[in-house]
């Protein structure tokens, strides 16, 4: 995608991701929130509270775009009023748009995390899979601690730490 294809006017496209942002957080804020684990088929319950430690593991998308539609999980998007995008993902973070790990589970109510983080540093790692350490904020929200890269070689893979 060339910087060309797309321009979006910046006051209503800051705006809008701030809306997002905020739509999203709102939408799943909560001092505290009730997580169902199945462990031996038996369910239990356990409480994520505000600045818990938590780990996650999962790929990283675009928020905007997957909340347009939900199979926009790759690098190309496509999107409701603009069509088809090559490299939307990439493209976006360096936009600042905000980014998340899709798990491949619900964890603590929530299947898709934000990452509370500048999206300009992940603009070359869109759809990696990735480990963090973080913060619980709320339902959906992480403030990473660390964040652990997935890298394929040739017969295993390595991990590469990037925050």
């Amino acid at each position: 995608m060339n910087s060309t294809d797309f321009i979006p006017c910046p006051a209503i496209t800051k705006s809008f991701m701030f809306l997002l942002t905020a739509v999203l957080v709102i939408s799943c804020s909560g001092k505290t929130e009730k997580v169902n684990e199945k462990a031996g088929g038996d369910k239990h319950e356990e409480v994520v509270a505000a600045s818990d430690t938590m780990n996650i593991s999962g790929s990283l998308i675009c928020a905007h775009c997957y909340a347009l539609n939900d199979e926009n999980t790759g690098h190309d998007h496509e999107l409701p009023k603009s069509g088809f995008k090559e490299d939307c993902a990439g493209f976006c973070s360096l936009q600042g748009y905000p980014i998340a790990v899709l798990l491949d589970e619900e964890f603590a109510g929530s299947k898709v995390w934000v990452i509370r983080t500048s999206a300009q540093l992940f603009a070359d790692f869109m759809t990696e899979t990735v480990k963090i350490k973080g913060t619980f904020v709320s339902k959906g929200v992480i403030e990473p601690l660390s964040i652990d890269l997935r890298r394929d070689g040739e017969s295993e893979y390595e991990w590469v730490t990037i925050m």
